[in-house]
């Protein structure tokens, strides 16, 4: 499990691939304005997120991370 740096997560979107339930709200009480979680589960059923959040797939997923790793 990595901890998040609250510097870097201050006023961003974070990606993150999802291990445990409630990222949205470490995100939020952390500073962030949203997270994007990639997940395989349970893509089929509405979530209820605490904080602005949405899930994508694992193929997005690693469009999204690409994306991440070709800028700064």
């Amino acid at each position: 499990e990595e901890s998040m740096d609250p510097k870097k997560v201050k006023g961003k979107i974070v990606f993150c691939k999802l291990a445990v339930g409630g990222v949205d709200s470490v995100v939020k009480a952390l500073g962030g304005i949203g997270t994007i979680v990639e997940s395989d589960l349970f893509l089929d059923t509405a979530q209820i997120f605490m904080a602005p959040a949405t899930m994508v797939n694992s193929s997005k997923g690693k469009s999204i991370t690409a994306y991440i790793h070709s800028t700064r």
